[in-house]
């Protein structure tokens, strides 16, 4: 990202792919980076301009092929993965004492919901949801240039 041409950016919480600021490549990444407000903005940036890079997560490339935002009208797509695909990920941990009464209780319902394709199920839900949504309040790419805003 540093030695191209293209300016880079990414959500605020993407920082934390790059925790070691000790780290020069680290520490330049961060800095030079530009803070979009939101993953929808910097899908837009990167799919509109196709001159800025950006990080974006699984489950919201997910969604904007749902939408039908990730490709143009050929079924092109607008974006292109790194060629050694994902980088990191970040799971999602649920804090609870190890002593603590409800602690197999709470696992039970975590393997249940995931073993039983809860999870999955809710999410493409949601996709159809914003399918619908999106179908009805389509929307022009503002013209601006540099200013990242919502």
């Amino acid at each position: 990202m540093l030695n191209n041409e293209n300016e880079f950016g990414f959500v605020e919480w993407n920082v934390n792919f790059f925790p070691d600021s000790s780290k020069p490549l680290n520490s330049a990444i961060v800095k030079n980076a530009v803070r979009c407000c939101d993953q929808n903005t910097c899908f837009e940036w990167a799919a509109l301009y196709q001159n800025f890079l950006t990080i974006l997560g699984d489950i919201i490339v997910q969604k904007f092929c749902e939408i039908g935002k990730w490709s143009n009208e050929n079924n092109i797509p607008l974006l292109c993965a790194l060629e050694d695909g994902g980088v990191r990920t970040h799971g999602f941990v649920f804090l609870v004492r190890n002593s603590g009464h409800f602690l197999e209780l709470i696992n039970d319902i975590i393997f249940r919901v995931i073993e039983g394709g809860i999870f999955t199920h809710i999410q493409k839900r949601a996709f159809d949801k914003q399918k619908t949504e999106s179908k009805y309040n389509s929307h022009i790419f503002p013209l601006r240039r540099r200013v990242l805003t919502c």
